[in-house]
């Protein structure tokens, strides 16, 4: 799949994927139980306040609909069927092995 100069980001001066291209990418390539985790630990990353201890339920709504676009535009992608339940299925305030 082409990647588009939108989905890159620069963070300590390394270019990466963004972190809804990151997670698209791995909800549909990686056993079901590791993606669950990985999205898990991006909705706590965008939604968790820490000084509040707070859970901002509109910003992980807004990341959730990030890859959900992401998902309706390749319905013949490989893995699709996976990164749709995952996107239902993910929750920002499980507990996680993917967070410390």
């Amino acid at each position: 799949m082409p990647l588009p100069e939108s989905d890159v980001v620069v963070v300590d001066g390394l270019r990466i994927t963004s972190l809804d291209r990151t997670v698209y990418d791995l909800i549909r390539t990686i056993p079901l139980e590791a993606a669950v985790i990985a999205f898990d630990a991006a909705l706590h990353l965008v939604a968790w306040d820490d000084d509040a201890n707070e859970y901002d339920s509109r910003a992980a709504e807004q990341f959730r609909d990030l890859v959900l676009a992401r998902v309706r535009t390749h319905p013949g992608a490989r893995g699709i069927r996976q990164a749709r339940f995952v996107v239902d299925f993910a929750d920002g305030r499980a507990g996680s092995p993917g967070r410390v």
